[in-house]
């Protein structure tokens, strides 16, 4: 083949791809590479207690649930232990916890217990940090039973966060930490609703949501057709998990109706939810997508976490894509770029009057994980436009 026909070819090759990439910016509305808390774009507003922690690209949001933790002096900041119950080989020093602040300290062994009013038939999640020389076993006495939750068999000398799930058979407890060796133990917390850890938060006092609101006179939002897509690492989307909290990524609401309809206010929702108990079907959990209109019909698929290649806590791109067509509303969720794909469609119509726009947060659902590169388009995308994005190995913009 002549080189000056291959060097043509390979132009208009790289065209195509550069028409294309440039025709699903131009349908893009909103953008948010989530490397900066401090400088949002034009009518949208960060709410709660969003921190950054490295992301897909950069940085990204780290946006989890208000929760309460229900360890008293879980942080061992104040030297008043009357909650906790020590032996003689378990102490607070002032150093040598988190960062180098207080800590407990575990001497040839030990026991230290923690008595905490708990939510009967619940998912709770105990998390803690801990580092040192030995083992470290933990134990709820619940209900005149006992029963072990975990053993960390060998801890690192640098702290290291684990964690542990219980449903409780009674509203009162004891968590018991059981060592050997000499370790430390710091950052102790017990929530209540989630069947997976979330940042250590100030014990007996509620942590702020995490949200973020988008003004709706921006034109972020098509309701007839368009896309949002983001890089999502959260450790609810797992067959595995269980928990009695939802999660939801975006929201979209209406003004609220007289009419005591389910999803009367909601027009457009990602809500997930795990299976709840552990008897429960591993295949119950999933991750939904869903519209409502105007009569209270809803369009919804779901994705569930069983079919779901490479489950768990790792990055993955979603694509959410919606049309209405001919009074059918389509709906589409594409996966790592398209590599699993779930597709509805019914009848729909009309549509409701936008009131708000929100990420992170929804009817008391949350995000409880990270997310990078949010975006939402006045337009579907292709399975193509997908595949791009996820293989680009860069920021969207």
């Amino acid at each position: 083949m002549p080189r000056i026909y291959l060097k043509i070819l390979f132009c208009c090759c790289c065209l195509a791809i550069v028409l294309n990439a440039a025709d699903y910016q131009q349908s893009l509305r909103l953008y948010l590479n989530c490397d900066d808390l401090q400088n949002p774009p034009e009518g949208v507003k960060y709410f709660g207690a969003i921190r950054l922690r490295p992301g897909k690209f950069g940085q990204a949001f780290l946006m989890e649930r208000r929760t309460y933790n229900l360890a008293p002096n879980g942080d061992f900041s104040s030297a008043d232990l009357s909650e906790w119950i020590l032996d003689d080989n378990v102490r607070r020093q002032n150093s040598g916890g988190i960062d180098n602040g207080a800590g407990l300290e575990f001497t040839a062994g030990g026991m230290a217990a923690i008595p905490v009013c708990l939510q009967q038939n619940v998912t709770h999640t105990i998390s803690f940090s801990a580092r040192g020389e030995g083992s470290l076993a933990v134990v709820l006495a619940c209900a005149g039973e006992e029963h072990p939750l975990l053993t960390v068999p060998a801890l690192s000398l640098e702290y290291g966060r684990y964690h542990t799930v219980m449903i409780p058979k009674d509203n009162l407890g004891t968590v018991r930490f059981l060592a050997t060796g000499q370790i430390w133990l710091d950052q102790v917390m017990v929530d209540a609703n989630i069947g997976y850890p979330n940042s250590f938060a100030e014990p007996l006092k509620q942590r702020s949501v995490d949200k973020i609101t988008l003004d709706i006179g921006q034109g972020f939002f098509n309701q007839e057709a368009g896309a949002m897509a983001c890089w999502l690492k959260v450790p609810w989307f797992s067959p595995e998990v269980y928990s009695t909290g939802g999660n939801n990524i975006f929201a979209v609401y209406n003004l609220p109706l007289p009419e005591k309809v389910w999803g009367a206010q909601v027009i457009m929702a990602t809500p997930a939810y795990n299976r709840r108990t552990l008897a429960a079907a591993k295949t119950t959990g999933a991750l939904t997508f869903l519209f409502n209109d105007a009569k209270f019909r809803t369009v919804a698929v779901g994705v569930p976490f069983a079919e779901v290649k490479n489950p768990g806590d790792v990055w993955r791109h979603l694509v959410f894509n919606w049309q209405l067509k001919d009074d059918w509303l389509h709906l589409e969720v594409l996966l790592d770029g398209g590599s699993q794909r779930w597709h509805n469609a019914k009848p729909f119509g009309p549509g409701k009057a936008l009131q708000e726009l929100s990420l992170g947060y929804s009817a008391g659902a949350y995000i409880n994980g990270l997310i990078d590169e949010f975006a939402l388009f006045n337009r579907p995308l292709t399975v193509e436009e997908c595949r791009q994005i996820f293989s680009a190995e860069k920021p969207l913009r």
